[in-house]
């Protein structure tokens, strides 16, 4: 790895926005999303597996539910995906920073054409993208959403900061207690070991065409 300073940040709801929230069929579409992932004839029991993690830390949602099947995939694809990145970083010698985006968007013109959710309380794929990049020449927030547009600016000068080398509020990933940075408009907060249990059974099966370096994940 170079030996710079790495900051990866993500959305608490990527799989979001990115399959058409269509009532009759988006089960069908996570399930089959979701099934090529792990081998075969597990996927239920992986499922089952998975939210009984979220039972054990509070949250009550049926195995079977679309919202439990969401998470899944934001977790197998975005989360454990890049936790295994941060922890070879931080292995290997490099310093690493993980943050997520905990903010509800009230502006997401991507998102939202796939589901209204992205604007109702979810921060779907790439929504971050609205807060982080400098919004200018007429373009962005609308009226009325003067609190986005106070808070995309601290964002992004929180990004920025990192980008020059200045303060910044993430936490330095670290092996032990894996601390990860969620970020919202009450400021950031360290949430230790997010999603450590979820992504240990999500790795714990893995299809046979997935790359090695997914499967590797899991050895």
């Amino acid at each position: 790895w170079n030996k710079v300073p790495v900051l990866v940040t993500t959305t608490k709801n990527e799989s979001t926005g990115v399959l058409p929230d269509v009532k009759m069929t988006i089960g069908f579409m996570l399930s089959t999303a979701l099934r090529p992932f792990f081998k075969e004839g597990d996927f239920n029991q992986v499922r089952e597996r998975y939210a009984a993690t979220l039972h054990k830390s509070g949250i009550e949602a049926k195995a079977d539910s679309k919202s439990v099947m969401r998470q899944m995939l934001t977790d197998k694809l975005w989360m454990c995906d890049i936790r295994s990145l941060v922890k070879d970083i931080t292995r290997t010698g490099g310093e690493a920073y993980l943050g997520v985006f905990w903010h509800s968007p009230k502006y997401d013109p991507v998102g939202r054409r796939s589901s209204q959710t992205c604007v109702e309380g979810a921060a779907c794929h790439a929504s971050d993208m609205m807060y982080l990049l400098p919004q200018g020449h007429n373009k962005g927030f609308r009226k009325g959403q003067d609190e986005e547009v106070v808070f995309s600016s601290r964002y992004s000068q929180e990004v920025l900061a990192f980008v020059h080398g200045a303060r910044f509020p993430w936490a330095q990933f670290e092996l032990e207690k894996e601390p990860i940075t969620f970020y919202d408009t009450s400021g950031p907060r360290v949430v230790p070991g997010y999603r450590r249990e979820q992504c240990e059974v999500l790795d714990s099966s893995n299809g046979d065409e997935l790359p090695s370096f997914m499967k590797n994940r899991g050895a």
